[in-house]
């Protein structure tokens, strides 16, 4: 395969992904989230620049060690006491392969692409996973040869009318 057909993170990856500072209150914080959708968020410092990720998981902890007592709760403590830093990213150069692999090899949903040490945007696992059916559209990823051929159990377009709706004791 050329690199020419091979995806790379900036192919698949979201672009100026939904962020949160890290100066934010959590209880925001939690609110993106959920009106996102999202499972998780980088957090940026001035000009996208990445010092953390916040994910369920972080959020969860408000209430696993008992972070709010009713002193705390006026004052909505911030995004920056409860994220996580970032220990993996990766250019927008990744390859699709090495990308999977990542994914493959470490308990992550997210990946923060960065460009001189700002975020850019942000891989997570199901984009990879469209690249790789964007790469098998194109047949640019190589195939078993049993997926290349014809498929095993035919589908309903591939079978005469008089098979389908056929009882085996009639």
């Amino acid at each position: 395969m050329t690199r020419a057909t091979m995806l790379t993170a900036a192919d698949i990856m979201s672009a100026r992904p939904v962020a949160v500072r890290s100066d934010a209150s959590i209880a925001e914080a939690i609110g993106v989230l959920l009106r996102k959708d999202l499972s998780g968020l980088p957090v940026v410092a001035d000009e996208r620049r990445l010092v953390g990720i916040l994910s369920e998981r972080d959020c969860l902890r408000v209430l696993a060690v008992g972070q709010y007592s009713d002193a705390e709760h006026e004052r909505l403590r911030s995004v920056a006491e409860f994220m996580s830093a970032p220990t993996y990213t990766a250019p927008p150069e990744a390859g699709l392969y090495s990308l999977a692999d990542f994914f493959l090899t470490h308990h992550q949903r997210r990946l923060p692409i960065l460009v001189q040490g700002k975020l850019v945007g942000i891989v997570a696992r199901r984009d990879v996973l469209r690249g790789i059916q964007e790469m098998i559209r194109r047949r640019a990823l190589p195939l078993p040869a049993e997926l290349r051929g014809p498929s095993l159990y035919p589908s309903a377009t591939d079978t005469s009318p008089g098979v389908l709706g056929t009882r085996l004791d009639d």
